[in-house]
């Protein structure tokens, strides 16, 4: 399958010791694969397995302090932060994400 690119939206904490946490919205952008459905048994083979969507390359491009009720303001770059939160990204909400757009554009006419 073709890979595609998205962009999704995705939510961090980070624990600041006694101060509490700081809720994060960080806007990813990532690539996504959608797999393919296993394939039932043909002359030539006995059915092939599913390929499992996938998700890969994940980065932030761009970082917000979450203060709650739709308020919101830019995070300064801090070292290692924008990476902590690529690695540690849900990637199978973010295929899920993927999936929805994907599914949106097909129905748009797209």
């Amino acid at each position: 399958m073709a890979w595609t690119t998205h962009t999704a939206k995705v939510h961090a904490s980070v624990v600041m010791g006694d101060r509490g946490s700081l809720e994060l919205i960080a806007r990813v952008r990532f690539k996504y694969s959608p797999g393919r459905p296993a394939t039932p048994p043909a002359y030539s083979h006995g059915g092939l397995p599913a390929d499992p969507a996938e998700v890969d390359a994940v980065e932030v491009i761009g970082l917000w302090i979450d203060h709650g009720g739709g308020k919101h303001e830019p995070m300064p770059l801090v070292p290692g932060l924008y990476e902590w939160i690529a690695e540690t990204a849900d990637h199978d909400e973010l295929a899920q994400e993927a999936e929805e757009d994907w599914i949106a554009e097909r129905d748009a006419g797209f």
